[in-house]
């Protein structure tokens, strides 16, 4: 994959994350006042985040490990918090992020795969810091 494609995809994902607390897709329909506050521990970007990374261990040590790496372990949030904010996105918008980024990814026809397979990762953390400044 060129360099260059790798770039603009991670410079769009960049951007949506950055704006998606602003978009009108984000929220459920039952929660349309959701994340339009501004502060709090999670927020519509980390929480986009964590849904993204996946939870793979119990859902409190995904959650000190996310606020370990974000923010020297000074913000917390509990498991309450987490499930409250993902009850207030859409589902369908987190499909869209991941399926409009995949479908770029393969696109690109100098793309290499491993046992034919395409092995594809993107680092969220890193992202998250980025679509903050």
């Amino acid at each position: 994959m060129r360099k260059e494609t790798i770039t603009e995809i991670i410079n769009d994902m960049k951007n949506k994350l950055k704006y998606c607390e602003s978009s009108t897709r984000l929220r459920s329909k039952e929660t349309p006042g959701a994340f339009t506050r501004k502060g709090g521990k999670l927020g519509a970007i980390n929480t986009v985040i964590l849904i993204l990374r996946g939870m793979k261990r119990s859902l409190q040590s995904t959650l000190d490990e996310f606020f370990r790496e974000i923010s020297e372990g000074e913000i917390m949030a509990t498991k309450q918090a987490i499930s409250q904010a993902r009850q207030q996105i859409e589902p369908s918008y987190i499909r869209e992020f991941f399926d409009e980024n995949v479908g770029r990814v393969l696109e690109d026809d100098t793309l290499e795969t491993y046992k034919g397979k395409y092995a594809i990762g993107v680092d969220l953390l890193n992202l998250i810091e980025k679509s903050k400044n």
